[in-house]
């Protein structure tokens, strides 16, 4: 990754990792979704909530995907950019479909959300389990 994410034991927040592509604007849900992910940042940052953007762009892409991002107005989020090659983040990163989101816990315990061939991926169910950690001591 161009940019790191650590965990700590006993960290203040909770991460949102949402991973998309601008590939030829073939995922149009990637794009589609900013506006509600900066709405969950909006939302949850007082409450110790970080979004973060991952494009899976190859590196080529990389200054489309920067443009992407501030044309949906993607500030308030971390954005980072792949800088590995397509086999390498594929063994590391659990992707079927894109959009996916990853909720991460304080002690870095991961729930991953993905659409489906019939479905979307449901922001409502990523937002949902947010609340659920928010509610955890």
């Amino acid at each position: 990754l161009v940019g790191t994410i650590r965990y700590q034991h006993g960290s203040r927040t909770h991460r949102i990792i949402n991973t998309y592509t601008t590939h030829n604007h073939t995922c149009k849900h990637c794009l589609d979704n900013f506006p509600r992910l900066t709405a969950l940042q909006g939302k949850y940052a007082g409450q110790g909530v970080v979004v973060v953007t991952v494009s899976v762009d190859e590196k080529e892409s990389h200054e489309r995907a920067a443009a992407v991002l501030r044309k949906q107005g993607m500030t308030a989020t971390r954005n980072l950019l792949l800088d590995e090659e397509l086999d390498a983040w594929q063994k590391k990163i659990p992707i079927e479909s894109l959009p996916s989101a990853y909720v991460f816990d304080r002690r870095g315990k991961w729930m991953r959300f993905e659409g489906k061939r019939d479905r979307e991926l449901s922001y409502d169910e990523v937002e949902a389990a947010v609340q659920q950690l928010l509610q955890e001591k």
